[in-house]
């Protein structure tokens, strides 16, 4: 027997693993394509800024007028999107985000890059450790006199950025459920397709083991395929064993009658020869 249900569950099982392997493969690449995107616009900005420093700074102004000049610009509103920290040489913030002098020391890896005169400054992704906020910050040395006297940080907020990546995230995981529960519709009726004939074929070997060899395949709409090539098969398999039975039939009918006439007329004479009184002649006829 045919176990239909056991081949619609091995037909949507493969059909959809194949889907969700390659929704999966799709929806990864995307994700890392959009934080790559999102996170090197970052990047980019922050560059950005390191070209103009260098192109409007003038190395031999003195340390306060660099400073003096920096927080001028930002006061300007030309820094809006980004926050400014000011070191001095020793990894003291003398000015920080939020236009305060502190006490702290700035341990980055990026001023430590700033104060050892690093030719080609990098952002530096880190999460601020009093308030977890994903940052991204690069750091320019602040000369004089071709001296390094310290560092100007540029940081720029990266929550804005993982919100919209989230979004993006969501969206697409979304997107990806509703695709599988397409898929999980389009499997079925695809394992329908290849289910359907084959219970039609069963139903059709059943009545050929019952001896009904006249029947014909109710659908007559089954694939060009393998399965309808099977099909036709079975069909040309009943009409052959049709017409042996015709056959057979026509020859014990034609057996039957070349035997009836010769035994009836043995039957007849066998009953006469079995009478008393019966003639010589007769008898030798009859014989």
């Amino acid at each position: 027997m045919l176990h239909f249900e056991g081949l619609r569950k091995k037909v949507i099982k493969n059909y959809f693993t194949i889907i969700i392997i390659t929704v999966t493969l799709f929806e990864g690449m995307f994700i890392s394509y959009i934080q790559s995107y999102y996170y090197d616009s970052a990047k980019q900005r922050l560059l950005g800024e390191v070209r103009d420093y260098n192109r409007d700074g003038d190395s031999t102004s003195s340390f306060e007028t660099r400073i003096n000049n920096i927080i001028k610009k930002e006061s300007m509103g030309y820094n809006s999107k980004y926050a400014i920290t000011i070191i001095d040489k020793d990894k003291n913030i003398i000015l920080d985000p939020y236009g305060f002098r502190t006490n702290e020391k700035a341990n980055f890896e990026d001023v430590d890059k700033a104060l050892k005169d690093s030719k080609n400054p990098i952002p530096y992704t880190y999460r601020i450790p009093d308030t977890s906020e994903h940052a991204m910050s690069i750091s320019i040395p602040i000369k004089s006199n071709n001296i390094i006297e310290g560092v100007v940080r540029y940081t720029i907020s990266l929550d804005d950025i993982d919100k919209t990546i989230f979004k993006i995230v969501l969206g697409l995981v979304v997107a990806g459920i509703c695709i599988l529960l397409i898929a999980i519709s389009l499997s079925l009726r695809f394992a329908e397709t290849l289910i359907r004939p084959l219970i039609e074929l069963k139903e059709f070997a059943n009545e050929l083991a019952h001896g009904n060899y006249k029947i014909k395949l109710k659908n007559k709409k089954i694939s060009d395929d393998e399965i309808g090539d099977l099909a036709q098969t079975f069909e040309y398999m009943a009409s052959e064993i049709d017409k042996s039975e015709k056959l057979k039939d026509e020859f014990i009918s034609s057996i039957s009658h070349e035997l009836r006439t010769p035994l009836t007329s043995i039957k007849g004479w066998s009953e006469t020869l079995g009478y008393e009184g019966i003639g010589k002649e007769e008898l030798d006829l009859g014989l």
